[in-house]
């Protein structure tokens, strides 16, 4: 794998390992002459918007320094919602997402709408036992 030593000695740790993995899941940046644009454009389905340049060796220097600057934003939570959701990369996670280890989901629940007359007097635990009573 090419190594790019402006992202090693630029970014954080985690960011150079994120972008490492992205370009895994890319492959090769095989950037094309975009006509429209008069410039050299690379995009992957699974990433946000493309990267263009001058040159293709731009492109492909370029192109993984947009990567880790996307990490970095995501990592600091300073991504917009609209990027977060077309990104589709399989590799890292960040640090306490997800549920703390050794907690369950408990049991399932289902929401239903009912008049708030009637949702107050179920909140009541001693009504709830007497539906369930009921219910059998």
């Amino acid at each position: 794998m090419r190594r790019f030593p402006k992202l090693e000695t630029t970014y954080a740790p985690e960011v150079v390992k994120l972008v490492k993995q992205a370009l895994e899941q890319i492959g090769d940046i095989e950037p094309w002459f975009d006509k429209d644009m008069g410039c050299w454009r690379f995009e992957h389905p699974d990433f946000p918007e493309s990267y263009g340049g001058e040159s293709e060796e731009e492109v492909k220097q370029g192109y993984p320094l947009y990567l880790a600057n996307m990490f970095q934003a995501q990592l600091e939570n300073n991504l917009a919602p609209y990027i977060e959701e077309k990104i589709h990369f399989r590799g890292g996670k960040r640090p306490g997402a997800g549920r703390p280890k050794g907690t369950t989901k408990g049991p399932r629940k289902v929401a239903i709408k009912v008049e708030p007359k009637m949702a107050a007097w179920l909140k009541d635990p001693a009504h709830l036992k007497q539906v369930e009573k009921l219910m059998g």
